[in-house]
C-alpha cells in the first residue's frame, strides 16, 4: 500500500472516530436533563440499582470516560511502535517495522488505534442510553437484555478487532 492510497483510509479512520465521539457526546449532554437529580448508575447482579451519583458527577464521569478511555485505548497502540517499536509484542517484530514495511505497519497501528477507540466510544454511548432507561423504570433496574446485547456486541468488535491484528502480523514462514 503507497501512502497516498493509505491516506483516504487514515483520514476515514479518523473521522469515523471524531464523528462518533461527537454524536456520543452530543447523546449524553442532550439526554443528561431527563435523568433524576441522582442517578442510578451502579446494578448488582439482580440488575436493581446498588449505587448512585449526583447528576452532575453522572456528567463528569460520562465525559471523562467517553473521552478519557478511547485516548488510553488508543494512543498507546497510535504512538508506542513509532516511538519504542522494541516494545511492540507482535510475531517477526523486526520485519513488520523494519524499513520496508515500517510506513504501512505503523499506519494500520493508526488505524486500528483509532477503531479500538470508536468501539469504546460507542459502547459509552450504550451504556448511557442503558441507564437512562433504567432510570425511567420504578425503582431503577438496568434492562437485561438490552444490556446483554451491548456486551457481546462489543465483545464481538473487540474479538474481530483483535483477529484482525493477528491476521495482519504473521509470523513469517523461515
Amino acid at each position: 500500500m503507497n501512502s497516498h492510497s493509505a491516506r483516504p483510509t487514515a483520514f476515514l479512520s479518523l473521522a469515523g472516530f471524531l464523528l462518533a465521539l461527537a454524536v456520543v457526546l452530543a447523546f449524553v449532554l442532550a439526554t443528561l436533563p431527563s435523568l433524576p437529580p441522582v442517578v442510578a448508575s451502579h446494578f448488582g447482579a439482580d440488575n436493581l440499582a446498588n449505587g448512585q451519583m449526583t447528576r452532575s458527577s453522572y456528567r463528569d464521569f460520562m465525559l471523562l470516560f467517553t473521552l478519557g478511555v478511547p485516548l488510553l485505548a488508543c494512543l498507546p497502540l497510535a504512538w508506542l511502535p513509532a516511538r519504542f517499536p522494541r516494545l511492540v509484542n507482535i510475531p517477526d517484530r523486526d520485519y513488520w517495522l523494519g524499513p520496508e514495511q515500517r510506513d504501512s505497519s505503523l499506519l494500520f497501528f493508526r488505524r486500528h488505534a483509532l477503531l479500538l477507540a470508536t468501539l469504546v466510544v460507542l459502547l459509552m454511548g450504550a451504556v448511557h442510553g442503558l441507564i437512562l432507561q433504567a432510570n425511567a423504570l420504578q425503582p431503577a433496574q438496568l434492562p437485561v437484555l438490552p444490556f446483554a446485547v451491548t456486551l457481546l456486541l462489543f465483545l464481538g468488535g473487540v474479538l474481530w478487532w483483535s483477529l484482525a491484528l493477528v491476521k495482519r502480523f504473521p509470523r513469517r514462514p523461515a
